[in-house]
């Protein structure tokens, strides 16, 4: 979302939903627009969710947030925040709130409805786009609610009308022509320096943020906050993604650290990347001197860098916090303790278990490398011909991931992430299906899906993905074989029904006697509609 934002052409300052952040913006008077992105509670209550500077949920009620953002300001006529953007289901009792306190502008969700995020994300982009390209409040949201009103996914058109802008009555003619700069304070210091940048985002991260929390719980602010953690775990259990992540979090979050560095040695170029890392390590010396209440984190990802003259150096300042990612060995585990002992920190251990069930499988059913089948979760089904069923499993309820995950495809990795993830990858077409004739192959079914949902999922191999629309308007997703005649494909699919079946494809007239690939070809990969109706009765009058 946030890149998102910050590719509308306006200039935006990310920073973590808390109270202090929220102050701070109002009490520097440079913003005239608040975009507020996080939950509100769909019951009477009406609460609204922030979070402490730790990631904890700190819950408000919508009086107390009104207050937030009114206590102490100058009266309305000239109070700098005019725009007030409120990204969160069920906000318009909220909205209203905020609306009758004398902000200009509130742009929120019906209370009585809920929205994709999708649809969040394209109506911010189109409303902050025409909002910083000259155009006024009210023909902004226009551009949003239009964006959303031509979508070709039924559920996002219907999102369109949901968003409200209010007062319902007021004049939203202004125009926001220059957008809110860079506050002074909110960038962080030195970030034109690039030793020590974060490791690209993990993709498919999942099922650590408790772990994020207690590793902050650890390293928070105070008499009580540890100097030196050593996160300990077997190999590919995740070591390196959580402390990236950690980076990421605590960089958002003004308030935990003033500095964030990543220290690793790659396979390659390694004398040129600790020459970079040793002058980056002296000139932060140099600022923890000048400034010692500065504190920094170090995110260590080779413990043998703990070693090192110019990081031992670093860690003698109270203000640095370390986090050390090692493999459970004894032998280094005891170098490390005696080593931090010498540098005047305790060495605290964290230790890095496996993954919750639910995020394993579903770590899984997004890293393989084709589509997962019923009979390969639900070990033992066999229908009365002794063939395996060829239904693709799908996760419609949590208890349909806690299936995968006690299955034989999951279970054995013992919740570790890397395994997971090279099992996922290393999933071959099942044996039986080699050694079936085409005509018996039976269509693989993923039940009907919502409107403009084409992609299916991994691509199922010898089938193609169709979409059979019928004369009353419904549709139905099946996987056919590219290779049976459309009259076997019909008579499998049980939503077909009757005889004289008139096949359409593409808007043309289709054989029966034909194949997939006959019409459409095997070079395409993209959906087929196909269009079914009823040939008339020549003897009804």
């Amino acid at each position: 979302e946030i890149a998102s934002l910050q590719n509308t052409g306006c200039e935006f300052v990310a920073r973590a939903a808390t109270t202090e952040n929220i102050r701070h913006l109002i009490a520097a008077g440079d913003c005239s627009v608040l975009h507020f992105s996080f939950h509100t509670s769909s019951d009477q209550s009406q609460r609204v969710f922030l979070e402490d500077i730790h990631g904890k949920a700190h819950v408000l009620t919508v009086q107390e947030f009104r207050n937030l953002l009114t206590n102490g300001q100058p009266a309305v006529s000239r109070r700098a925040i005019r725009l007030v953007f409120v990204s969160s289901c069920h906000s318009f009792a909220l909205g209203k709130d905020l609306a009758a306190a004398g902000f200009r502008h509130v742009v929120c969700i019906r209370s009585e409805d809920s929205v994709l995020d999708t649809s969040c994300l394209i109506f911010e982009r189109h409303f902050f786009t025409a909002l910083g390209t000259g155009s006024c409040v009210r023909q902004a949201f226009m551009c949003g609610v239009a964006a959303l009103a031509s979508s070709p996914i039924r559920r996002l058109r219907e999102d369109g009308s949901k968003f409200v802008l209010l007062p319902e009555d007021a004049n939203h003619d202004e125009v926001f022509v220059e957008m809110p700069v860079k506050l002074p304070g909110f960038s962080p210091a030195h970030e034109s320096e690039t030793w020590g940048a974060l490791p690209a985002r993990v993709e498919d991260y999942v099922g650590r943020d408790a772990d994020i929390y207690r590793l902050l719980v650890l390293l928070r602010d105070g008499s009580f906050g540890r100097r030196f953690v050593l996160l300990h775990g077997e190999e590919g259990i995740g070591k390196t993604v959580l402390m990236t992540e950690l980076g990421r979090f605590v960089k958002l979050r003004r308030g935990l650290f003033d500095e964030v560095r990543w220290l690793g040695l790659p396979q390659y170029d390694r004398d040129d990347i600790l020459k970079e890392l040793k002058l980056g390590l002296q000139l932060l010396r140099k600022r923890l001197v000048t400034s010692p209440q500065r504190r920094v984190l170090l995110l260590v990802d080779n413990p043998n860098m703990i070693f090192w003259g110019p990081l031992q150096r670093l860690l003698v300042f109270p203000t640095v916090h370390t986090v050390l990612a090692i493999t459970s060995t004894t032998g280094m585990m005891a170098d490390l303790n005696e080593e931090a002992l010498i540098l005047g920190t305790k060495p605290v251990r964290f230790h890095l278990g496996s993954l919750e069930p639910l995020c394993q499988a579903w770590l899984f059913a997004k890293r393989a490398a084709r589509v997962i089948y019923a009979s390969e979760v639900r070990t033992g089904t066999v229908v009365s011909d002794g063939t395996l069923p060829e239904t693709i499993w799908t996760a419609q309820k949590p208890a349909d991931y806690l299936a995968l995950a006690e299955s034989q495809l999951v279970r054995p990795h013992g919740g570790n992430p890397r395994r997971i993830a090279a099992a996922a990858l290393a999933l071959e077409l099942l044996p039986s299906a080699a050694h079936r004739s085409t005509s018996s192959v039976p269509l693989r079914s993923v039940g009907c899906l919502d409107e403009g949902d084409v992609s299916g999922g991994p691509p199922c191999c010898g089938h193609r993905r169709v979409c059979f629309v019928f004369s009353d308007g419904r549709e139905h997703h099946e996987w056919c074989p590219s290779k049976l005649p459309l009259r076997n494909v019909l008579e499998q699919c049980p939503h077909v029904m009757g005889e004289n079946l008139v096949v359409f494809i593409d808007g043309h007239s289709a054989c029966l006697d034909m194949s997939m690939s006959d019409i459409v070809g095997d070079g395409s990969t993209g959906l087929v509609r196909v269009e079914v109706c009823q040939k008339p009765n020549p003897h009804l009058e």
